[in-house]
């Protein structure tokens, strides 16, 4: 087990597969519930070119969520690294009375140094530093992933609220009456998850910048 995720990576996992398979199969779902259509999974079922097909499906459809999310967040939700480092520094920097008006411990003073350190190192160079360091970076890697796999869910469920939209659209008349009463329900899913994801992927988008800086803040110290 070790070995696959040192090949693939723990992103290529959690960033990728996870988005990927969650929303294959979500997809499937809905799909078979508003068409009333069991065949597909029937005959699918203990079949193992079915699997493997779903699975190399899931991971190519993880990546185009990744690429797509990508082009988003970097381009329309701006979750930039420099705009929200300084966004820290000005909440949390050297000059910044936030949550320790009073200096008079020697931790507070401690924390104090770190938030300086933050606002005067780049985090590209912090990162780079850290990686090329051969330093433990799981824990980096970690909040790295579960962001990345916030956003493509996040992406996910975008793509599935809008299919579902034009799929009433089109096929609203021959949809059964049973089924109209469970599309509501689809739609509010749908959209509580988008603001779930989204809220999560930038939880631990701030909590990967922080861990970098800490980190890197820590081995430097290791140094001098």
């Amino acid at each position: 087990m070790d070995g696959i995720f040192e090949k693939f990576g723990l992103f290529d996992f959690l960033g990728i597969m996870g988005p990927g398979i969650i929303s294959t199969s979500y997809y499937t779902t809905c799909y078979i519930l508003l068409t009333e259509n069991s065949a597909l999974l029937k005959e699918s079922k203990y079949n193992v070119f079915a699997i493997v097909i779903f699975i190399f499906l899931s991971y190519f459809y993880g990546i185009i969520l990744h690429e797509i999310g990508k082009i988003v967040y970097d381009h329309g939700i701006k979750f930039d690294i420099e705009k929200n480092t300084n966004r820290l520094c000005e909440k949390y920097g050297c000059n910044s009375n936030n949550r320790l008006n009073k200096i008079d411990s020697e931790f507070e003073q401690y924390i104090k140094t770190i938030r300086c350190f933050v606002c005067k190192t780049d985090f590209n160079y912090a990162l780079s530093d850290l990686k090329y360091s051969n330093c433990n970076l799981k824990k980096i890697d970690a909040y790295h992933s579960i962001y990345g796999q916030s956003r493509g869910l996040m992406i996910s469920f975008i793509i599935h609220f809008i299919c579902l939209y034009l799929f009433c659209l089109v096929k609203m008349e021959s949809i059964h009456i049973s089924t109209i009463q469970v599309i509501p329900c689809i739609f509010v899913f749908d959209f509580l998850m988008i603001i779930l994801f989204q809220v999560r992927s930038y939880r631990y988008y701030m909590s990967w910048i922080r861990n970098v800086y800490y980190q890197y803040y820590f081995e430097c110290n290791k140094k001098t």
